[in-house]
Parts: structure tokens; sequence; C-alpha cells
């Protein structure tokens, strides 16, 4: 099995940003009015949420 796993650096700040972010996208979804483009914006939203969900857990970790 190849691993493909990557690994990045996020700094606090850019936590905070992305987690900014999906705030922002979460509003936008709901705020769409045309049913594609909304399941997109959502999609894009559970998407960085998981991955700011993971960053945060693996910062507590490290501390």
């Amino acid at each position: 099995m190849i691993d493909r796993t990557i690994k990045i650096e996020i700094s606090p700040v850019e936590l905070l940003v992305l987690k900014k972010l999906v705030l922002i996208n979460a509003a936008l979804a709901q705020a769409l009015t045309d049913p594609f483009a909304a399941r997109e914006q959502a999609s894009m939203v559970r998407s960085i949420n998981e991955l700011v969900l993971r960053a945060d857990v693996a910062s507590k970790v490290r501390a």
C-alpha cells in the first residue's frame, strides 16, 4: 500500500483564517438561491471544516 499522506504546517493565525472561511462559506451556502451552487458551496464547507478540525486536534496534541 502506498502512503499518500501529505503533511503541512499550519500556523495558529492560518488556522483562525480557515475557521473564519468556514463561517463565511457556510453563510454563503445558505444565501445562495441556485440549488446546485448551494450544494457545491456546502460541500466545500464540509471539506474545509474537516481540515480545520484535524488541524485543531493536531495542534492540541502537540501542545
